[in-house]
């Protein structure tokens, strides 16, 4: 229940951030050197949204 309950407070901060960084994507007026750093940013934001959702999973089957 705990992990559940922190999972889903983690996701909706995540989602935000996943957002932000969607949003700087296509923003025009960043620098090719700016740009670069955001693309990974946002790849390991997805990838830590995913890690999150099957350790919920996981939480929850075992219960």
């Amino acid at each position: 229940m705990i992990i559940q309950i922190n999972s889903h407070d983690a996701l909706g901060k995540l989602s935000i951030v996943k957002n932000y960084l969607s949003v700087l994507q296509s923003d025009t007026s960043l620098t090719d050197s700016q740009k670069k750093y955001i693309g990974p940013a946002y790849q390991a934001t997805e990838e830590l949204i995913a890690l999150i959702k099957e350790l919920a999973m996981k939480a929850k089957n075992s219960q």
